[in-house]
């Protein structure tokens, strides 16, 4: 099991369009709307062909353009992996769109984009290639994003969200170690436990909607949605997005984890 998507919210499309087309190379593979709120507007960036896996999504609304609260429970960030020894191309690259730029110990480059969202780049053992390529973008092809490694999430109560992550998907390779959701291609969710005086987390510019995970077919989906409430999970919907299918469930933490095919 891996990452399928993350939907975020952003206030400003121009300029988010700016940071995930014009700097980091995503192409603008669709502009859409909510399903669930056709007022809203709904932004896909990925490689060329939109593979499950690359893409990021957006729900641009100037109602959004107020800062976010960061609270109780939250998923944050975005971690990217780029091709080995790309590095340094990318922290040149950010550096010349006066973007701020850190390479921590273990060689990953942090920036953030202009929402606040942190963003994490790693090397790995990938390339794009063929129509994965996207050749609208001047990042050479050698250097492009492979697709989406992780993020983390803050919750109350680490246990209780790595039991529901380890219970449901134990039949699709999730284990936990270390407060570390692990997920297949080195991908993985870091756990994080917010303080109890925390506040009420509020959505704004650079919120997470909700996490996706991937897998093959409706009839994965059937099994989880059942097997969720065999062990009691809280499940939101079931539903068909016409091109994929997928489920949504409430972790204990609160955040929103869907489970779509790639189909």
């Amino acid at each position: 099991m891996k990452t399928h998507h993350v939907s975020l919210l952003t206030g400003n499309f121009k300029q988010n369009a700016h940071f995930y087309v014009d700097i980091l190379g995503l192409r603008f593979i669709k502009n859409s709307i909510n399903q669930a709120n056709p007022h809203m507007r709904h932004v896909y960036y990925g490689d060329f062909i939109g593979t499950p896996g690359t893409v990021v999504t957006f729900f641009p609304d100037a109602k959004l353009d107020r800062p976010r609260v960061d609270g109780k429970m939250f998923f944050n960030g975005l971690h990217f992996g780029v091709p080995a020894g790309a590095l340094p191309y990318w922290q040149e690259r950010l550096l010349s769109f006066n973007l701020p730029v850190t390479v921590d110990g273990r060689g990953i480059l942090h920036t953030q984009d202009f929402d606040a969202i942190p963003i994490e780049i790693k090397a790995v053992n990938q390339q794009q290639f063929d129509w994965h390529i996207n050749f609208m973008s001047d990042v050479p092809a050698e250097k492009q994003i492979t697709g989406i490694l992780g993020a983390e999430l803050h919750v109350p109560d680490v246990v209780a969200t790595a039991n529901f992550f380890e219970q449901l998907f134990s039949n699709y390779g999730v284990v936990v170690k270390g407060n570390v959701v692990n997920l297949a291609d080195e991908q993985a969710i870091y756990l994080y436990e917010t303080p109890s005086d925390a506040p009420e987390s509020k959505f704004g510019k650079g919120s997470t909607d909700h996490f996706a995970l991937d897998v093959e077919s409706s009839q994965d989906l059937d099994y989880l949605w059942a097997r969720a409430r065999e062990q009691g999970w809280r499940r939101e919907v079931y539903i068909d997005r016409g091109y994929f299918n997928s489920i949504y469930f409430i972790e204990p933490g609160g955040n929103r984890v869907e489970v779509a095919t790639t189909n």
